[in-house]
């Protein structure tokens, strides 16, 4: 069984350019979000290993804030909560 969530988990990365990962700066989270809704679908990923899936659609400061934050921890939608209302939240704020 974990075998199989991993080739799904390499299948979901190989769907991604490097242009629809997130970082921060390249888009708004709920669109990227939704980029990845689109794809594990797509690979019939089951829900309770959607956190482990989440990285794949991360880089560059997404990324380093999704590990320095020990997010993976947390349940999906805390997690993706976490990129709307934690620090990110607010860097969008200052940069407008």
């Amino acid at each position: 069984m974990a075998r199989a969530i991993g080739k799904q988990i390499t299948e979901l990365a190989r769907l991604y350019t490097e242009e629809q990962k997130y970082n921060r700066t390249n888009g708004s989270f709920d669109h990227k979000l939704k980029l990845f809704e689109n794809k594990y679908k797509r690979i019939k990923l089951p829900e309770e290993v959607f956190i482990k899936a989440f990285p794949v659609m991360l880089k560059g400061l997404a990324e380093d804030h999704f590990n320095n934050n020990k997010l993976s921890k947390l349940l999906f939608n805390k997690a993706c909560a976490n990129f709307f209302e934690g620090p990110n939240y607010h860097w969008q704020n200052l940069d407008k």
